[in-house]
């Protein structure tokens, strides 16, 4: 795997942003830093804390073992080699635990941006995953794009502009076989409708690495789970079977056809589509209002999945050839 590359100049982040990216409240962090000392941020004039990579990472990981039920009291103060051995020994245990039910084939996985590279696993942790490219360059993941065929290629970004756009259809082109996941701090609605026909997942930051696993592994059994044609009855939601620029190409073949089925459904899984955004906006909102539009968001998730599971099945049945 790449390792990471390093900058010349190193960005800054207000704890704004920070919390946005690691999911601790602004409280949280503050708390934290006053009472365990977990990070010495920077301070530039206004006294606005700035925190650089490194402390962003030691957060991420501290707030994955806090909620995997760890007493920050506890870890607050061990080195990032401690902590990191601590997160490396719970996953030991799930991944464990997760092949006693099921066999797996290496899926071979491509990341670029600026925190998630330095929270990947070492090669033995995750025998399922082979994380071919890891790298905080844009320039050094295109030229490794070029040479390598991944699977999944994941791509976070801060925020999402027109340009961005562009930047992820570059390196689509680049690896047309592989699928994309795209994790993103801030953006508008109308590039967000732009993000979501282009690549397979976009989801809204923080994303720990464990739920990047999740979604890796949503992407990877996709098509098993399509063709058994079952419901997954966990709390996350299930990752897209098609695209918005697919369910288009649908609605112009069911036309053709003149079977209104595909019709139907289609519009039901975009009003689900558009319902699963509205609500992963609103967890931004206080904690009981969080959890609410989380837990609405996941089950409007499954009941998209479900339908587009019977998508498929008509879409079997009338021969509507997709690309």
């Amino acid at each position: 795997m790449s390792k990471p590359a390093a900058h010349c100049t190193e960005q800054m982040y207000r704890i704004g942003a920070v919390s946005r990216l690691t999911g601790i409240s602004v409280d949280t962090l503050r708390i934290w830093e006053r009472r365990y000392s977990v990070v010495t941020p920077a301070r530039e004039q206004g006294s606005h804390r700035l925190y650089n990579s490194a402390q962003i990472n030691r957060l991420s990981i501290l707030k994955t073992l806090v909620d995997r039920g760890d007493a920050i009291g506890r870890i607050a103060r061990l080195s990032l080699e401690e902590l990191s051995q601590r997160l490396y020994l719970m996953r030991q245990f799930k991944t464990s635990a997760y092949h006693t039910e099921q066999n797996t084939n290496t899926v071979k996985v491509a990341v670029y941006g600026q925190f998630l590279p330095l929270q990947l696993p070492d090669e033995d942790e995750s025998p399922d995953y082979e994380f071919i490219i890891a790298s905080r360059s844009l320039a050094e993941f295109k030229a490794a794009i070029g040479k390598e065929t991944a699977d999944i290629i994941v791509l976070e970004y801060p925020s999402i502009q027109a340009t961005t756009l562009d930047e992820i259809g570059h390196l689509q082109r680049l690896n047309e076989r592989a699928k994309f996941i795209v994790i993103y701090g801030f953006t508008k609605e109308r590039l967000l409708q732009q993000l979501m026909q282009q690549v397979t997942i976009c989801k809204q930051a923080p994303v720990s690495v464990d739920s990047l696993f999740e979604l890796i592994d949503s992407l990877r059994d996709a098509h098993q789970r399509r063709n058994h044609r079952t419901v997954a009855t966990g709390s996350a939601s299930q990752a897209r079977l098609y695209t918005n620029e697919q369910l288009t190409q649908l609605t112009d073949k069911a036309n053709i056809v003149g079977c209104e089925c595909p019709l139907h459904l289609v519009g039901i899984i975009k009003k689900l589509v558009e319902f699963e955004i509205y609500s992963g906006e609103c967890e931004s909102l206080d904690d009981r209002d969080k959890q609410l539009h989380s837990y609405l968001g996941n089950i409007t998730g499954q009941a998209r999945f479900l339908m587009e599971q019977a998508l498929a099945h008509v879409v079997e049945h009338d021969s509507l050839e997709m690309h």
